[in-house]
């Protein structure tokens, strides 16, 4: 290697190269000559030939010694051949970039099943256009203070919204010839395919609205838009908003490493709860309202509603509760409650502000036939409902039937 400052051609530059290379090989090959009278022109860096040996050698230094003069010769490096063109190559600086806007979004997002049931998984979702963003710092909104959350790093989450509506779904099978279209913020994100194994590992999660959706296929359609198809709806207890479907322009968030857990003491589940960043492209401070309070502490909805008449015309409702982030269903081993004690409200008429109430701390409720006809008389036609009671929240309503 060389170091100088010079400007010169590739030609030059691999020439210079090649004789700095050439010199290291050939400057190891030494001669002790011993002679006993030397000529007076001779001196150390004269260059000399030596009988019958080939090359030029370097005259190092010599020494007299008591039986003639020990001469330190070094062999020089034969001449190379012509110069060959070399080709500078093509420069490829860097991209000068405008530093972007920050992107921000404070989600709450199902239990997975891997943290305390007693916490709130919430999370700051930071982005930008391009990769010259360098990260944010993040703050709670505390009334007219800024409470210091950290940073977000450099990595980009993947965030965009719906660029058309998604049609409600049932929510039960996988859908092959479902369709989603987002817009992502920047040109540069990209979406990866998986599998249906990949799927059932908990693959490409993207988080709609309050629902959680998954996608087998991602297709590039230009513009920082991408088909997602191959759909599985209301992942982790979220049918419920999947049955309601999501207007054009809603918040997609894909759900990866790329999110910053933030503190529920600082951030806590509340629908006032906002948060802020401020990256080095941004003029002020960005605000985003958290999404979804109260999503990961609140029970699912229960399942497989059940009914059974008796010959006297008594009815027994019976329904399968859910556990909050217990999405695997193991064969043969009972769902862990997760909530501090089981409780269910079932309910007749309008959710909101039904007619009539139970409590049952089993998953099952009697009426016999003079109650039913009670209820009719009393309040007319109405929906049986029922929804689990736990900790911190209930549940979305099962429908049990209509009386």
């Amino acid at each position: 290697m060389v170091d100088l400052p010079a400007t010169m051609n590739a030609s030059g530059a691999r020439q210079l190269a090649n004789d700095s290379a050439n010199r290291a090989r050939w400057q190891h090959e030494t001669v002790l000559w011993r002679t006993s009278e030397i000529d007076p022109r001779l001196f150390p860096g004269t260059i000399v030939r030596i009988p019958d040996a080939p090359g030029y050698w370097l005259l190092r230094s010599w020494e007299w010694l008591d039986r003639g003069i020990e001469l330190e010769l070094e062999r020089l490096a034969p001449g190379l051949t012509t110069a060959r063109i070399s080709d500078p190559g093509e420069p490829l600086p860097p991209s000068d970039l405008v530093i972007p806007d920050t992107r921000l979004a404070a989600i709450e997002v199902p239990a997975d099943g891997n943290a305390n049931p007693a916490a709130s998984l919430i999370f700051a979702v930071v982005s930008a256009e391009n990769n010259a963003w360098r990260g944010a710092a993040l703050f709670a909104v505390q009334g007219t203070a800024m409470v210091d959350l950290g940073t977000s790093g450099s990595q980009r989450a993947i965030i965009g919204t719906l660029f058309e509506p998604l049609p409600p779904s049932r929510a039960l099978l996988f859908e092959p010839e479902a369709k989603a279209v987002i817009e992502l913020v920047a040109d540069d994100i990209a979406l990866t395919e998986t599998s249906i194994d990949g799927l059932a590992a908990g693959a490409n999660r993207l988080l709609v609205g309050s629902e959680v959706i998954q996608f087998v296929r991602a297709a590039p359609l230009g513009n920082r838009r991408w088909e997602l198809s191959g759909l599985l709806r209301g992942r982790g207890g979220t049918e419920h908003s999947a049955a309601q479907g999501h207007p054009a322009q809603t918040l997609a968030v894909l759900l990866d490493d790329s999110l910053v857990a933030l503190d529920q003491e600082l951030v806590p589940p509340l629908p006032t709860t906002r948060i802020a960043a401020i990256g080095r492209g941004d003029s002020e401070a960005v605000l985003a309202p958290l999404v979804n309070p109260g999503l990961s502490r609140r029970p699912p909805c229960p399942v497989h509603p059940r009914q059974r008449i008796d010959p006297d015309q008594s009815r027994h409702f019976s329904w399968t509760r859910r556990a909050r982030g217990q999405w695997r269903w193991d064969n043969a081993v009972e769902v862990p409650l997760v909530e501090e004690r089981e409780l269910y409200q079932i309910g007749y008429g309008p959710t909101a502000a039904p007619h009539v109430t139970w409590t049952r701390s089993e998953p099952q409720l009697s009426l016999t036939q003079p109650e039913i006809a009670s209820l009719r008389d009393t309040h007319g036609n109405a929906d049986l409902w029922v929804m689990q009671v736990g900790t911190f929240d209930r549940s979305p309503a099962l429908l049990l039937a209509l009386i």
